[in-house]
């Protein structure tokens, strides 16, 4: 389903779905705990971004001609 939404959209197209779907779920309580939610989701983005790297590495064969990306 997830890649159904994502196909074919810009990188900030999927940028800007996430960052108001997340902002629907940010505590409002108080800083602190916004603050909390912010910190455990970089932790889980760091995580994702580390796994994504991983799996195309996998995906690679371990090819040690690593190719940079280009932004």
């Amino acid at each position: 389903m997830i890649d159904a939404i994502l196909q074919d959209a810009s990188p900030h197209d999927v940028l800007t779905l996430c960052a108001r779907a997340l902002a629907e779920v940010v505590p409002n309580c108080c800083e602190g705990h916004q603050d909390e939610f912010k910190a455990e989701f970089l932790r889980v983005l760091s995580d994702c971004v580390a796994i994504r790297q991983e799996q195309d590495e996998a995906e690679a064969g371990g090819d040690d001609d690593v190719h940079p990306q280009v932004h």
